[in-house]
């Protein structure tokens, strides 16, 4: 079998998490030393980075999803060989670990910056609408 072949999207998904990983682990460094003042300038920083980092969050956690997906479902209804079904599980269970790295990561401070202003914008909306 050409693993290459069957477990090209997997490796490159793989290649582009650590890659995404690493630097929002320097992002997050720098986040965190500066303790910014509301969740708002947190977002602003250097250009809207954090914002755009937790854009490529949801990105690769979809894609992840999808991979998961499309080898789960690849390992029930296809008739795969002993090392092909190896090869999915591997694979499966090596995405599903940066899926969660991805929400560890993302998390602090990012994912609360934007949940701080989604509820910011939520009670504003309902304020505004009352």
């Amino acid at each position: 079998m050409d693993y290459a072949r069957y477990l090209w999207a997997e490796v490159l998904y793989s290649i582009m998490a650590v890659i995404y990983l690493l630097q929002l682990n320097q992002l997050n460094k720098r986040l965190l030393a500066k303790g910014f003042e509301d969740a708002f300038r947190l977002m602003g920083y250097e250009n809207y980075k954090p914002a755009k980092f937790f854009v490529f969050a949801l990105v690769l956690f979809g894609i992840g999803i999808y991979l998961v997906f499309k080898k789960g479902t690849s390992i029930l209804y296809e008739r795969l060989s002993f090392s092909e079904i190896i090869s999915a599980l591997v694979a499966i269970v090596v995405i599903i670990i940066f899926l969660v790295l991805i929400l560890i990561f993302i998390n602090n401070p990012i994912l609360r910056a934007v949940l701080t202003i989604c509820a910011a914008v939520i009670g504003f909306a309902y304020v505004a609408t009352n």
